[in-house]
């Protein structure tokens, strides 16, 4: 799968994805703390994962455990939260939506 597309998919199946065609021409290619700022946290934490940045995911947490006034926050916590999960790579059809 795709950086893009699995950062911009709002829902999955075993084989296929949806992507926020909206959000992803708005913002593709655009770096995690430009999508901390603007508040796409979903968007942010799935970039952080795809990319296996602990330091990202990291930044995360303090950001968005402050925003809501939690300093404990663990990444499968926020995973949960969120609904990403890891990256699927059995995934091989993108819907834009």
């Amino acid at each position: 799968m795709k950086r893009n597309d699995f950062v911009f998919s709002i829902a999955f199946t075993k084989k296929s994805t949806m992507v926020n065609k909206k959000l992803k021409s708005a913002y593709a290619n655009k770096p995690f703390l430009t999508l901390l700022e603007k508040g796409l946290f979903r968007q942010a934490l799935a970039m952080a994962l795809f990319d296996n940045d602990i330091s990202q995911q990291e930044t995360f947490l303090q950001t968005y455990g402050r925003l809501i006034g939690k300093d404990d926050l663990v990444i499968e916590e926020v995973k949960k939260i969120f609904g990403v999960y890891d990256v699927l790579n059995s995934v091989n059809a993108v819907e834009l939506v």
